[in-house]
Protein backbone atom coordinates (compact mmCIF):
# COMPACT_ATOMS: atom_id res chain seq x y z
CA UNK A 1 0.00 0.00 0.00
CA UNK A 2 0.90 3.59 -0.49
CA UNK A 3 0.37 6.35 1.89
CA UNK A 4 0.42 10.14 1.50
CA UNK A 5 -0.39 12.78 3.04
CA UNK A 6 -2.13 15.43 -0.05
CA UNK A 7 -2.08 19.15 2.22
CA UNK A 8 -2.59 22.86 0.37
CA UNK A 9 0.88 24.63 -0.19
CA UNK A 10 -0.52 27.17 2.75
CA UNK A 11 -0.75 24.53 5.11
CA UNK A 12 2.37 22.11 5.15
CA UNK A 13 2.44 19.19 7.39
CA UNK A 14 4.87 18.99 9.58
CA UNK A 15 5.27 15.08 9.74
CA UNK A 16 7.91 14.88 7.25
CA UNK A 17 7.71 10.98 7.73
CA UNK A 18 4.15 10.49 6.28
CA UNK A 19 5.06 12.17 3.17
CA UNK A 20 4.70 10.29 0.02
CA UNK A 21 8.59 10.37 -0.57
CA UNK A 22 9.21 8.80 2.69
CA UNK A 23 7.01 6.07 2.22
CA UNK A 24 8.42 2.21 0.93
CA UNK A 25 5.45 1.03 -1.19
CA UNK A 26 4.79 -2.67 -1.07
CA UNK A 27 3.14 -4.02 -4.04
CA UNK A 28 0.56 -7.05 -3.68
CA UNK A 29 -0.46 -8.43 -7.03
CA UNK A 30 -2.65 -12.36 -7.69
CA UNK A 31 -0.66 -14.87 -9.21
CA UNK A 32 -4.15 -15.67 -10.63
CA UNK A 33 -5.97 -13.05 -11.55
CA UNK A 34 -8.63 -15.04 -12.86
CA UNK A 35 -9.02 -17.38 -10.47
CA UNK A 36 -8.38 -20.39 -12.87
CA UNK A 37 -6.42 -22.24 -10.48
CA UNK A 38 -3.37 -21.51 -13.16
CA UNK A 39 -0.98 -19.14 -12.79
CA UNK A 40 -0.92 -15.79 -14.60
CA UNK A 41 2.54 -16.65 -16.42
CA UNK A 42 1.73 -20.19 -17.78
CA UNK A 43 -2.48 -18.81 -18.29
CA UNK A 44 -3.06 -18.25 -21.77
CA UNK A 45 -5.83 -16.39 -20.99
CA UNK A 46 -4.97 -14.92 -17.87
CA UNK A 47 -8.09 -12.19 -17.33
CA UNK A 48 -10.82 -15.52 -18.46
CA UNK A 49 -11.77 -18.13 -16.13
CA UNK A 50 -10.25 -21.20 -18.51
CA UNK A 51 -8.68 -24.05 -16.45
CA UNK A 52 -8.86 -26.25 -19.24
CA UNK A 53 -6.56 -23.95 -21.01
CA UNK A 54 -7.92 -24.60 -24.42
CA UNK A 55 -6.25 -23.47 -27.61
CA UNK A 56 -7.60 -25.07 -30.39
CA UNK A 57 -5.59 -23.28 -32.91
CA UNK A 58 -2.68 -23.71 -30.85
CA UNK A 59 -2.01 -19.68 -31.23
CA UNK A 60 -1.08 -19.30 -28.01
CA UNK A 61 -4.26 -17.49 -26.54
CA UNK A 62 -6.87 -19.77 -25.03
CA UNK A 63 -10.13 -20.25 -26.56
CA UNK A 64 -12.08 -18.14 -24.23
CA UNK A 65 -10.26 -14.79 -25.03
CA UNK A 66 -9.24 -15.93 -28.82
CA UNK A 67 -11.46 -14.01 -30.83
CA UNK A 68 -10.69 -16.44 -33.79
CA UNK A 69 -10.59 -19.96 -32.32
CA UNK A 70 -10.29 -21.64 -35.43
CA UNK A 71 -7.55 -18.80 -36.81
CA UNK A 72 -9.33 -19.06 -40.37
CA UNK A 73 -8.91 -14.68 -40.21
CA UNK A 74 -13.10 -14.53 -39.92
CA UNK A 75 -13.53 -13.03 -36.51
CA UNK A 76 -15.47 -15.18 -34.18
CA UNK A 77 -18.53 -12.42 -34.12
CA UNK A 78 -19.34 -13.10 -37.77
CA UNK A 79 -17.91 -16.74 -37.86
CA UNK A 80 -21.12 -18.79 -38.45
CA UNK A 81 -19.71 -22.24 -38.39
CA UNK A 82 -16.94 -22.25 -35.36
CA UNK A 83 -17.42 -19.22 -33.41
CA UNK A 84 -16.79 -20.65 -29.93
CA UNK A 85 -14.64 -23.78 -30.02
CA UNK A 86 -14.49 -25.62 -26.75
CA UNK A 87 -11.73 -27.81 -28.61
CA UNK A 88 -7.72 -27.94 -27.71
CA UNK A 89 -4.53 -28.42 -29.82
CA UNK A 90 -6.34 -29.88 -32.93
CA UNK A 91 -4.47 -31.47 -35.63
CA UNK A 92 -4.09 -29.38 -39.23
CA UNK A 93 -6.18 -31.56 -40.37
CA UNK A 94 -8.83 -31.14 -37.75
CA UNK A 95 -8.47 -27.55 -38.23
CA UNK A 96 -8.59 -27.09 -41.55
CA UNK A 97 -12.02 -28.75 -41.79
CA UNK A 98 -13.34 -25.99 -39.78
CA UNK A 99 -11.86 -22.82 -41.86
CA UNK A 100 -12.74 -20.89 -44.44
CA UNK A 101 -11.91 -21.97 -47.66
CA UNK A 102 -11.23 -25.94 -48.92
CA UNK A 103 -11.92 -24.59 -52.53
CA UNK A 104 -10.41 -20.89 -52.54
CA UNK A 105 -13.62 -19.47 -52.99
CA UNK A 106 -13.95 -16.85 -49.81
CA UNK A 107 -17.85 -16.37 -48.80
CA UNK A 108 -16.52 -14.90 -46.09
CA UNK A 109 -18.83 -16.25 -43.77
CA UNK A 110 -15.89 -18.60 -41.70
CA UNK A 111 -17.10 -22.06 -42.93
CA UNK A 112 -15.54 -24.70 -44.79
CA UNK A 113 -17.25 -24.76 -48.69
CA UNK A 114 -17.50 -28.57 -50.39
CA UNK A 115 -18.60 -28.87 -53.76
CA UNK A 116 -21.57 -31.29 -54.64
CA UNK A 117 -22.91 -32.64 -57.78
CA UNK A 118 -25.73 -35.08 -58.88
CA UNK A 119 -26.47 -37.87 -61.35
CA UNK A 120 -30.13 -39.02 -62.24
CA UNK A 121 -31.66 -41.83 -63.57
CA UNK A 122 -35.16 -41.85 -64.66
CA UNK A 123 -37.09 -44.05 -67.60
CA UNK A 124 -37.10 -41.50 -70.58
CA UNK A 125 -38.86 -42.01 -73.13
CA UNK A 126 -42.30 -43.20 -71.20
CA UNK A 127 -45.03 -45.08 -72.58
CA UNK A 128 -48.65 -44.97 -70.42
CA UNK A 129 -52.33 -45.47 -71.12
CA UNK A 130 -54.84 -42.74 -70.91
CA UNK A 131 -56.59 -41.92 -67.64
CA UNK A 132 -54.29 -44.27 -65.91
CA UNK A 133 -52.18 -42.93 -62.29
CA UNK A 134 -49.03 -44.72 -62.80
CA UNK A 135 -45.74 -43.97 -60.32
CA UNK A 136 -42.58 -43.76 -62.20
CA UNK A 137 -39.09 -43.78 -60.04
CA UNK A 138 -36.20 -41.22 -60.25
CA UNK A 139 -33.17 -41.94 -58.66
CA UNK A 140 -30.39 -39.18 -57.60
CA UNK A 141 -26.84 -40.32 -56.57
CA UNK A 142 -25.54 -37.00 -54.56
CA UNK A 143 -21.54 -36.81 -55.34
CA UNK A 144 -19.99 -35.08 -52.26
CA UNK A 145 -17.15 -32.95 -52.13
CA UNK A 146 -14.43 -32.56 -49.44
CA UNK A 147 -15.90 -31.99 -46.69
CA UNK A 148 -18.63 -34.33 -44.78
CA UNK A 149 -21.87 -32.78 -44.95
CA UNK A 150 -25.61 -32.64 -45.01
CA UNK A 151 -27.48 -31.55 -48.83
CA UNK A 152 -30.60 -30.50 -49.60
CA UNK A 153 -31.96 -32.05 -52.95
CA UNK A 154 -34.60 -30.27 -54.79
CA UNK A 155 -36.66 -32.05 -57.36
CA UNK A 156 -39.24 -30.07 -59.75
CA UNK A 157 -41.35 -31.61 -62.33
CA UNK A 158 -43.10 -29.28 -64.79
CA UNK A 159 -46.01 -30.19 -66.55
CA UNK A 160 -49.19 -28.97 -68.37
CA UNK A 161 -53.00 -29.19 -66.85
CA UNK A 162 -55.22 -31.23 -68.57
CA UNK A 163 -52.71 -32.86 -71.09
CA UNK A 164 -50.01 -35.04 -68.70
CA UNK A 165 -50.10 -34.00 -65.15
CA UNK A 166 -46.93 -35.24 -62.64
CA UNK A 167 -46.79 -34.67 -59.07
CA UNK A 168 -44.00 -36.42 -56.38
CA UNK A 169 -45.14 -38.63 -53.90
CA UNK A 170 -44.12 -37.51 -50.84
CA UNK A 171 -42.39 -39.68 -48.16
CA UNK A 172 -42.03 -38.97 -44.28
CA UNK A 173 -39.78 -35.84 -43.88
CA UNK A 174 -40.23 -34.65 -47.39
CA UNK A 175 -41.10 -31.13 -47.81
CA UNK A 176 -43.94 -30.64 -50.81
CA UNK A 177 -45.42 -28.07 -52.77
CA UNK A 178 -47.74 -28.35 -55.87
CA UNK A 179 -48.39 -24.90 -57.75
CA UNK A 180 -49.63 -23.80 -61.18
CA UNK A 181 -47.65 -20.95 -62.55
CA UNK A 182 -47.87 -19.21 -66.08
CA UNK A 183 -49.95 -21.77 -67.04
CA UNK A 184 -48.00 -24.89 -65.93
CA UNK A 185 -47.94 -27.25 -62.53
CA UNK A 186 -44.93 -27.35 -60.51
CA UNK A 187 -44.38 -29.98 -58.21
CA UNK A 188 -41.66 -29.59 -56.16
CA UNK A 189 -39.71 -31.85 -53.33
CA UNK A 190 -36.98 -31.13 -50.92
CA UNK A 191 -35.48 -33.74 -49.17
CA UNK A 192 -32.68 -34.04 -47.11
CA UNK A 193 -29.60 -36.31 -47.18
CA UNK A 194 -27.69 -36.91 -43.92
CA UNK A 195 -23.99 -37.71 -43.51
CA UNK A 196 -22.58 -37.68 -46.44
CA UNK A 197 -18.71 -38.46 -45.79
CA UNK A 198 -16.12 -36.63 -47.81
CA UNK A 199 -15.56 -37.43 -51.32
CA UNK A 200 -18.27 -40.19 -51.05
CA UNK A 201 -22.12 -40.24 -52.66
CA UNK A 202 -25.86 -41.07 -51.11
CA UNK A 203 -28.54 -42.53 -53.20
CA UNK A 204 -32.01 -41.62 -52.93
CA UNK A 205 -35.25 -42.40 -55.32
CA UNK A 206 -38.58 -40.78 -55.23
CA UNK A 207 -41.37 -41.95 -57.43
CA UNK A 208 -43.53 -39.47 -59.32
CA UNK A 209 -47.25 -40.04 -60.19
CA UNK A 210 -47.95 -39.63 -63.89
CA UNK A 211 -51.67 -39.47 -65.66
CA UNK A 212 -52.56 -38.29 -69.35
CA UNK A 213 -55.82 -37.33 -70.48
CA UNK A 214 -55.17 -37.23 -74.08
CA UNK A 215 -53.08 -39.64 -76.68
CA UNK A 216 -50.49 -37.62 -78.21
CA UNK A 217 -46.41 -37.21 -77.68
CA UNK A 218 -46.41 -34.69 -74.01
CA UNK A 219 -43.61 -33.46 -71.99
CA UNK A 220 -42.72 -33.73 -68.75
CA UNK A 221 -39.88 -31.64 -67.18
CA UNK A 222 -37.54 -32.88 -64.15
CA UNK A 223 -34.65 -30.11 -62.87
CA UNK A 224 -32.95 -31.49 -60.06
CA UNK A 225 -30.21 -29.71 -57.56
CA UNK A 226 -28.52 -30.22 -54.77
CA UNK A 227 -26.96 -28.03 -51.88
CA UNK A 228 -24.79 -28.00 -48.84
CA UNK A 229 -26.57 -27.57 -45.70
CA UNK A 230 -24.75 -25.53 -42.74
CA UNK A 231 -22.50 -25.06 -41.40
CA UNK A 232 -20.85 -25.97 -44.54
Amino acid sequence: QIIANIMPDAIPDPDHNNNQCQNHPTMHAPIDWDGDTVPDPEDNCYEDDNPGQEDADSDGDGNVCDDDDDDDTVPDTTDQCTPELTDDALSPAELALLQEDLDFVDDDDGCPDTDMGVTVKKDDPIEIDVSETVPFPVEVTVQNGNVAADAMVILLLKSVPDECEAYWVCEDGDDCVNDVIAGEIYSQLELVVSDIAADDSAVVTRDYELHCYEKCDHQVFLEVGVAPLPPV
